[in-house]
């Protein structure tokens, strides 16, 4: 029975960090870039042999052409911004609409 309890603290603390982690980090992304979840942390960025890069976020995978416009991020983290424009059971048609990355990058 303890070991419930400790399991259900651990998954409502886990919830908590995800919901306010995202409500956090929407406070600011652009109107022009976020509308409702558009917007999430990138898993993993590189740039293909022609130059366009490819991103990947909780929400899909899209390329950014050569030259796309990229923000500065304020949180030191990379984010991107992804809208379907596929039918909606189709994994492929993300679109990049805004990247941030950190000065670093």
């Amino acid at each position: 029975m303890l070991m419930l309890r400790l399991l259900a603290v651990i998954g409502f603390a886990l919830l908590c960090s995800i919901f306010f982690g995202v409500a956090i980090a929407h406070d600011w992304y652009p109107h022009e870039c976020c509308h409702d979840e558009d917007c999430a942390v990138v898993v993993s960025l590189f740039r293909l042999h022609d130059g366009r890069l490819r991103i990947e976020t909780a929400r899909g995978v899209a390329l950014a052409p050569v030259g796309f416009n990229v923000r500065p991020s304020p949180d030191g983290k990379a984010h991107a911004c992804l809208r379907h424009v596929g039918p909606p059971n189709e994994h492929r048609g993300w679109v990049v609409i805004c990247l941030f990355l950190p000065a670093a990058a």
